[in-house]
């Protein structure tokens, strides 16, 4: 959902998907993961996406590195 909001140059969507990313993560206890969405929806929240895509591969890579933890 992070992906397509981006695409679809949507900062409302991409708040809604990184807030619902970050609330799952701090169920999950992924810290870092929750820092990195809660700056995304941020991002958001301001309509600033030109500053979103190092965030979006930010996120990509917490949650591989989270995955990964749970094998």
């Amino acid at each position: 959902a992070v992906d397509q909001a981006l695409a679809a140059n949507n900062a409302q969507g991409l708040a809604a998907a990184a807030h619902a990313i970050k609330g799952a993560a701090l169920n999950l206890s992924a810290n870092r993961l929750a820092v990195v969405a809660g700056a995304l929806e941020t991002i958001g929240h301001h309509g600033e996406l030109d500053d979103a895509p190092p965030f979006v591969a930010s996120l990509h890579r917490e949650v591989e590195q989270f995955l990964d933890q749970l094998t």
